[in-house]
């Protein structure tokens, strides 16, 4: 017997994962982490003679993808943060774990076959000087995280961010990822964060606060950043402004947050939206 088509039967499918990709902010209004921080505590901590990190930017990984173009084995860290719901995880290729032992315990000696058992309880003591060295850093307490004894990750979509690890010439590649429930929940906490920030009136009437604006976007490692002097060029990866015009939009930041959007106008801003807007709706 003859099937009648299925109308629109020919469209395709977009991944979940492009329609989450158009939530602005991603993580709502998270306090931006301080890897050069943490990059100093390591460093010191580890005794490295010098290590830097640079995270890319979080996007969403579709359900079975987290850990895409990894390689294997991996190793994978659960942790969890008190009062939010779901996990972060970090994964980390086991070959990259060895290069570290050989890195921290070798000191550039001739590399020897090295027990499964003495591996894991290295990760074990990796993991616990990387939280020693968050802790010491200067971030919201209530964000901090808790180690989890039971690594298993599900098979569902994530977020996530590969960080590049330079420590003594030698480049280490993890990855974090946030589950669906970990970034709701901290989209959730900041926006209630925010409803309940003492800058309200009438007391935020009479304050006043500086309003930055921000109309480009660049990556920098912190070894470039260093190495920029007053007068010199950087080409920007994104700019809101019209080139040879003094018009375009710009975001309005305070502390390093984004708080309205507006558009330049003879020599005015107009003010257009709220940066969360989109995520709300």
């Amino acid at each position: 017997m003859r099937k009648d088509p299925q109308p629109y039967a020919w469209v395709k499918k977009i991944p979940e994962s492009i329609a989450k990709a158009d939530t602005i902010p991603l993580l709502g209004d998270l306090p931006p982490f301080p890897w050069e921080d943490l990059a100093e505590n390591l460093k010191n901590l580890l005794e490295f003679q010098s290590l830097e990190i640079v995270p890319s930017e979080f996007v969403w990984a579709e359900e079975g993808a987290a850990t895409k173009g990894m390689g294997s084995p991996l190793s994978i860290v659960k942790f969890s943060i008190a009062s939010l719901e779901g996990n972060v995880y970090i994964a980390i290729p086991q070959e990259e774990i060895r290069k570290i032992m050989d890195l921290l315990l070798l000191k550039g000696s001739e590399p020897a076959p090295i027990d499964d058992d003495f591996q894991i309880a290295f990760l074990d003591f990796l993991t616990l000087e990387v939280m020693h060295a968050v802790r010491q850093i200067d971030y919201p307490p209530n964000l901090l995280p808790r180690l989890e004894k039971n690594a298993e990750m599900p098979n569902t979509p994530m977020l996530v961010m590969n960080l590049t690890v330079t420590a003594d010439s030698f480049v280490f590649s993890p990855r974090i990822m946030i589950s669906e429930e970990m970034n709701r929940s901290l989209k959730e906490h900041y926006v209630k964060s925010k409803e309940n920030a003492v800058f309200k009136r009438p007391l935020s009437d009479q304050c006043d606060v500086i309003v930055h604006l921000e109309a480009g976007k660049t990556t920098l490692s912190q070894a470039q950043w260093k190495e920029v002097k007053p007068g010199d060029f950087i080409l920007l990866d994104r700019c809101s402004l019209k080139p040879g015009e003094n018009s375009g939009t710009v975001t309005l930041t305070l502390k390093g947050h984004p708080i309205l959007r507006g558009n330049i106008q003879d020599a005015n801003i107009k003010i257009l939206e709220n940066p969360l807007f989109r995520e709300d709706h």
